[in-house]
């Protein structure tokens, strides 16, 4: 199934596709194939005659059209998505609508993941859970993937995709997923269009991974049947 993962956010939107191969039951391999950070920069301020109202919107449109960009390339069949929710301030009420309605433009079936489910990924406490922390636990686990990198460094805004990984990783685990599933009949999903060639495959939970060509020739005609109904 192919997939994409969403850090939304106003300055640095976070961007991650792959797909999920279903090892066992609620046990799922994700992969991290591509990558993108979608920045946006303020220009209206004291030495700039743009008004504050049209930099906003000149921003919302560069979102807009990335995300959609985006998708089209990489047309998902599921989006996993943590949307935002509470603002401290009225520019961060304004991003954070300008987030939510980005996201729902989306015509493809998105699955909603909150801040407090990424969280649980690390902890089951209230405290908050440092950027540093969901950065390393990412790369360690996709350490193929096209990470951000200076002079062959990984940099701080790394985070941002980390973040997108680790809603997609929350995400298989909401009922809101397992019910799509249950709903489009795909509780028996076999391989992804894409895994014959994705070679960065990571395990959900330390689940050992299956021998792609024996289940790619055990599952040959319902993958078959799964793959036109996916149309």
């Amino acid at each position: 199934m192919r997939i994409v993962g969403l850090d939304p956010a106003f300055a640095n939107f976070g961007m991650v596709s792959g797909s999920l191969l279903r090892l066992r039951t609620d046990k799922w391999a994700i992969t991290i194939n591509t990558m993108l950070l979608l920045q946006t920069e303020k220009l209206s301020g004291k030495k700039s005659s743009m008004r504050v109202s049209s930099d906003v919107l000149r921003r919302a449109q560069e979102i807009h059209t990335g995300l959609h960009e985006f998708l089209e390339e990489h047309r998902p069949e599921l989006v996993f998505a943590e949307v935002p929710s509470g603002a401290q301030s009225a520019a961060a009420g304004q991003a954070l609508g300008v987030a939510v309605g980005v996201l729902g433009s989306i015509r493809v079936p998105l699955i909603e993941v909150t801040p407090m489910e990424v969280k649980r990924l690390f902890t089951a406490r209230r405290e908050s859970i440092p950027k540093e922390h969901i950065t390393a636990w990412a790369i360690k686990h996709w350490p193929d993937a096209p990470w951000l990198k200076t002079h062959g460094k990984l940099v701080k805004k790394n985070e941002h995709l980390a973040d997108a990984c680790a809603t997609i990783q929350a995400g298989v685990g909401t009922d809101t997923f397992k019910q799509l599933l249950a709903m489009r009949g795909l509780n028996e999903i076999p391989l992804s269009r894409d895994d014959r060639s994705a070679p960065r495959r990571q395990p959900v939970d330390g689940v050992p991974m299956v021998n792609l060509s024996v289940a790619q020739r055990t599952n040959q005609v319902t993958r078959r049947k799964v793959l036109e109904d996916l149309g």
